[in-house]
């Protein structure tokens, strides 16, 4: 499996919700029938469709190359026996009997001959050399297409994978056997088959399957991330601790006789069954207005595009020069909401005009980044109904725990003898 070291670099900030294994398994528990086909084959939708596993490979587990060697796989092997499947037949007849008849021929000469029909000459002097030689049969070559006529190209395609997948140091290397590697190079010398490659295919299928699709599954159920959840574990412990100092006042101050003043000790188990859910809910990773709303934030891609009155509107309130920034090529990570320079450019202002650079002094050209607070988001679009499936459990979980907690604290508190009068 490919796998990035990470030695000799700085600790990366993480926003991501930190989920107990317990939390992690209950989260997933939902989703043990999800395989890698179907992630593969597209049968899921966001936030664990195939682009988002993609990205987690490659922001998460620096494991991408293992993907992109399994898609190419399986896409070579549909390619391989595709041409054998459809193309070798229909010349089959012809193929057999013009190279037995060519190999038979070429097996009696002394050179190999690689460029054109082989002429047979007979053994014993023709005594009538002007006599023309006999028609020969017709010599039908393979199809231009199929795997006899393409080899090169297969051999190039493999070399192609060698120097990607199977090199020792190439950047996307994977992590397989030395013993394992070498055989597989070894028989690709002399053979394109895909089965050559399946070894190594099983490896890095069983290691996306097991241990990468699981970790990606219980990545996409919080639907939070860190900072909020923090905010979640102090709002619950502060209701909680609210609650029993509630709890404390009221034994204290309120007297028992008439017994039914004991009903008023109950004013500390609405809180403290609050912030017992939301401790819940911050374990499990959840955000229960999330998901009654059911929307996110805006991001750049779903505003409307700016243009020329839009900029011209905002410089009359500035009331001073056009100062139109540059859009610079921007790629937004998804775990703390700030926009990096990438390959891939996201503008956050799109017009059809040129983008215009703003001079200063010197001929400084302004440039501009944009970070969003991350308590806040990114919150990522729920589509797959097996989520929203999750998402509802976990609500029932929350409120189940905040009843059983009410009906605990409740038990514990009205027993307690009170002030007499």
């Amino acid at each position: 499996m490919h796998c990035t070291s990470k030695r000799g670099r700085e600790p990366e900030r993480s926003y991501l919700a930190k989920l107990h294994p317990w939390a992690a398994k209950l989260n997933t528990r939902r989703l043990a029938g999800i395989t890698l086909a179907q992630v593969l084959g597209g049968e899921t939708c966001s936030p664990i469709s195939f682009e988002d596993f993609e990205f987690y490979l490659a922001f998460r587990e620096h494991s991408l190359a293992n993907l992109q060697f399994v898609v190419w796989y399986q896409d070579y092997r549909q390619r391989f026996f595709g041409l054998n499947s459809k193309q070798i037949p229909t010349h089959r007849d012809e193929s057999i009997i013009s190279f037995s008849s060519l190999t038979s021929n070429i097996s009696h000469s002394k050179h190999d001959i690689h460029s054109g029909p082989y002429i047979p000459i007979s053994s014993s002097p023709s005594k009538d050399v002007d006599k023309p030689l006999p028609a020969l049969p017709p010599v039908y070559l393979p199809p231009v297409f199929s795997p006899a006529g393409n080899d090169r190209a297969l051999r190039d395609e493999c070399m192609n994978v060698i120097s990607t997948f199977l090199l020792p140091g190439a950047p996307k290397a994977l992590l397989l056997d030395a013993e394992l590697r070498d055989e597989l190079v070894r028989k690709l010398a002399t053979n394109c088959d895909p089965d050559v490659f399946k070894p190594a295919y099983e490896v890095v299928y069983f290691y996306l399957d097991r241990i990468a699709l699981p970790r990606f599954l219980a990545y996409s159920t919080p639907n939070i991330n860190l900072p909020k959840q923090v905010l979640f574990y102090v709002l619950g412990v502060l209701h909680t601790v609210v609650a029993i100092i509630i709890a404390i006042a009221l034994v204290l101050l309120v007297p028992v006789p008439p017994r039914n003043n004991r009903a008023w000790r109950l004013l500390a188990a609405f809180p403290f069954a609050l912030g017992t859910s939301i401790i819940c809910a911050a374990w499990h990773g959840f955000c229960s207005q999330v998901w009654y709303r059911r929307s996110v934030q805006l991001h750049s891609w779903e505003l409307q595009a700016a243009s020329a009155r839009s900029f011209a509107y905002v410089n009359s309130l500035r009331g001073g020069p056009a100062d139109i920034r540059r859009c610079v090529g921007l790629v937004c990570n998804s775990t703390d909401g700030t926009y990096r320079r990438g390959s891939f450019p996201v503008c956050i202002f799109r017009s059809e005009e040129p983008p215009i650079e703003t001079k200063l002094r010197g001929d400084t050209t302004i440039t501009f980044g944009i970070t969003r607070p991350p308590v806040f988001g990114p919150e990522k679009v729920v589509e797959d109904t097996r989520i929203l499936a999750v998402h509802h459990q976990v609500m029932q979980n929350c409120v189940i725990v905040g009843l059983c907690a009410f009906l605990m604290f409740s038990a514990v508190i009205l027993p307690i003898p009170g002030r007499s009068q």
